[in-house]
């Protein structure tokens, strides 16, 4: 399923939308911040930004509140300032049939997605550019970006790293009453090899502007894609990225409708086993 091309370059999508001058200058002033010595700081219910409702609008930042010595919220979101991790709620949205995406607003392509949250993207991507996360570059197989974005002769991909990968896992009640994790993949299925998806980071490529001006992973709902999608947030490095139709549910998952906390924490690279001598 081919994806409409963005008209603006997602690599200058920081400088071109993010939000206003003031919301920059006071990040790190909030960041650094201490809460009363006391006790943490006590939570802040804050309405998340809701989608645009015309074409051409954008959402404005939310407001970012402290909540503890190192933990804030934006929205529906919270992260953490030292582990750079981010987590915030979402549902089973389907337990069978075929995928693209691990992810989407509710208002998203909710008939092909493992799960569904009501988080603004907008303001995740903006708790990622507090968290100094960086879109990788050239992830986006050619063939899916128009003719002014396609890559420099030679470009190569970014490199997975903390900077831009992600390892997203899943953490749920069972009916039980015991408390579960996963990794998001574990939940998806690749019909070509028959095995559950490859563990491996997903990567923050970061969205684009759509062709209304409005930030794409907003308007489309699109936030964790399995098939190359250069309006998602994020993508997939494995092998089948380019094929929509070997992605399903993987069997055994929760009941439909399980609520779940999604947790994003920066790639951590399995440790090298010393060679031998």
């Amino acid at each position: 399923m081919l994806r409409p091309a963005s008209t603006t370059n997602h690599r200058f999508l920081d400088r071109a939308l993010l939000f206003p001058l003031f919301a920059i200058l006071s990040l790190p002033l909030l960041l650094s911040a201490t809460p009363p010595a006391e006790a943490e700081l006590p939570p802040q219910i804050v309405p998340p930004v809701p989608p645009p409702a015309e074409p051409g609008s954008q959402p404005s930042p939310g407001l970012i509140t402290q909540i503890s010595k190192t933990k804030y919220r934006l929205g529906k979101i919270e992260f953490e300032k030292n582990t750079r991790t981010i987590t915030f709620d979402a549902t089973l949205n389907m337990n069978k049939g075929m995928l693209e995406y691990a992810l989407v607003t509710k208002t998203g392509k909710v008939h092909e997605a493992l799960l569904a949250t009501e988080i603004s993207p907008f303001n995740l991507n903006l708790a990622l550019l507090v968290l100094n996360y960086k879109p990788a570059e050239n992830f986006i197989p050619s063939e899916l970006l128009s003719p002014d974005k396609q890559p420099a002769p030679g470009a190569k991909p970014s490199p997975i790293d903390q900077s831009n990968g992600f390892d997203i896992k899943i953490s749920w009640i069972d009916p039980q009453g015991i408390k579960k994790t996963a990794r998001i993949e574990d939940w998806v299925h690749n019909d070509a090899t028959k095995k559950k998806a490859e563990r491996s980071p997903f990567v923050y490529t970061g969205s684009q502007l759509d062709n209304n001006g409005i930030y794409a992973a907003q308007s489309t709902g699109s936030i964790i894609a399995l098939y190359s999608d250069p309006l998602a947030m994020f993508n997939s490095p494995r092998k089948g990225n380019d094929s929509d139709e070997i992605w399903t549910v993987e069997a055994g998952v929760p009941p439909l409708l399980t609520k779940v906390q999604i947790i994003l924490s920066p790639h951590e690279a399995p440790a090298k086993e010393p060679k031998e001598e």
